[in-house]
C-alpha cells in the first residue's frame, strides 16, 4: 500500500463556500489518492491574485498561514500560478512547499520546445517565464478575463477556448494554463481534445510535484 502524505492546500482567493474551497484539494486527491488534503484560503482576497498589488497582499497572508499550520503537514501546496510566498517558505520551512506556476512550467517542458502560455495576465507569471526561458513562444490573456472569477462565466470560458485556438495557430507544441482557476472549470481536457495538442493543467502539475517531493523525502 502506498504511503500517504498529509498536504495543506492554500487557495489564494477567499472562498466562503466549502465545496468550492475544497475543489483543488479534491482534484489533487483524485490524481494521487495517497495525498490526503486539507484546504485553506486567505482572507479579504475575493478576486484572488491577478496583479502586483494583489500578489503583494496575498504573499504575507500566505506566509503567515503556512507558518501557523506547517507542523500538521508533510507538504504545502500554494494553488496559484504566480507562486506567491513559495520562495520565502521554501527557505524557512522544513517541509516541501510548491506552487502551481513553477510546477506547471517545469512539467510542460516534457511536451516540446515551443510552449504557449494562457493565463489571466498579459504576461506570463515571473517564475513561469523564467522556467520556460526561450521555450516560451507567446503568452496570452483571453479578452475580458481579468481575474479568476471571470473564468467561472460562460463568456469567460468561451474567451479561453478562443484564445487557446489562437495559441495553437502560433504552432506551439503545448499550451500551459497559467491560472489554477482554469483547473477549477476543468477546461484542460476539453481544450486538449478540441485542439489535439497537450494542454498542461496547473493543479495536476502541483500535485505531481508535491507527491514526488514527499516520496523523495521518504526514500532518503
Amino acid at each position: 500500500m502506498a504511503e500517504t502524505y498529509q498536504i495543506a492546500v492554500i487557495r489564494v482567493v477567499t472562498l466562503e463556500n466549502e465545496e468550492k474551497l475544497q475543489l483543488h484539494g479534491k482534484l489533487i486527491n483524485e490524481y494521487f489518492p495517497n495525498l490526503i488534503t486539507t484546504s485553506y484560503c486567505i482572507p479579504d482576497q475575493y478576486e484572488g491574485v491577478h496583479d502586483d498589488l494583489t500578489y503583494e497582499r496575498a504573499t504575507k497572508k500566505i506566509v503567515d498561514l503556512a507558518k501557523s499550520i506547517q507542523h500538521k503537514y508533510d507538504g504545502i501546496v500554494i494553488s496559484c500560478a504566480g507562486d506567491p510566498g513559495v520562495e520565502i517558505l521554501r527557505k524557512e520551512l522544513e517541509i516541501p512547499v510548491v506552487g502551481a506556476g513553477h510546477s506547471v512550467a517545469s512539467f510542460s517542458l516534457n511536451f516540446g520546445e515551443r510552449i504557449g502560455v494562457l493565463g489571466i495576465t498579459a504576461e506570463a507569471p515571473q517564475l513561469v517565464a523564467s522556467t520556460l526561458g526561450d521555450k516560451l513562444i507567446k503568452a496570452v490573456k483571453p479578452e475580458g478575463v481579468n481575474t479568476t472569477n471571470d473564468l467561472l462565466t460562460e463568456v469567460g470560458r468561451a474567451a479561453v477556448v478562443q484564445t487557446a485556438g489562437e495559441l495553437q495557430q502560433e504552432g506551439v507544441d503545448a499550451i500551459l494554463l497559467a491560472c489554477t482557476g482554469m483547473s477549477t472549470i476543468g477546461i484542460a481536457k476539453f481544450l486538449q481534445e478540441k485542439l489535439n495538442i497537450p494542454v498542461i493543467d496547473p493543479v495536476y502539475s502541483e500535485a505531481l510535484v508535491i507527491n514526488g517531493l514527499c516520496k523523495y523525502r521518504s526514500a532518503l
